[in-house]
């Protein structure tokens, strides 16, 4: 008996190799909670993995300078979402004579700028400053 399990060791070990993958995998992929909390929970919202693009600040900046947009609004990200929370993220706002726009957000003290879109053939709404705003 001792024989035939030292014979069959090696085929013993990738089995055992294999089993052990699998529970590693199937516990990774049940785990649908990877995600925080719906950021709203009374509106049907969830997370997404947004595609953007990245660069260190100068980087950005010379893109920006090449497409030649100016920023036109400046906002702040809150810890918490809520207006008295401490600044967590800025989102700039950038557009150009061409009538494209662009969007970066940084973190305050980070030494990247993200990209989340650049966009084609902007029109502004024509009820923008008046009470009742249409989309």
């Amino acid at each position: 008996m001792k024989n035939k399990i030292l014979d069959n060791l090696p085929s013993i070990f990738v089995v055992l190799v294999f089993l052990f993958g699998m529970t590693l995998t199937w516990n990774h992929a049940k785990s649908e909670n990877h995600l925080p909390p719906t950021p709203e929970p009374e509106f049907d919202f969830w997370w997404s993995n947004m595609p953007s693009v990245c660069g260190m600040k100068p980087e950005v900046v010379r893109w920006l300078d090449k497409h030649k947009f100016i920023p036109v609004s400046i906002s702040f990200g809150r810890d918490g979402g809520v207006k008295t929370g401490e600044i967590v993220y800025v989102v700039t706002l950038f557009t150009n004579d061409n009538y494209e726009q662009t969007v970066t957000v940084e973190t305050p003290n980070g030494t990247e700028v993200c990209i989340l879109y650049k966009t084609f053939d902007m029109k502004l709404n024509p009820n923008l400053g008046k009470q009742t705003l249409t989309l």
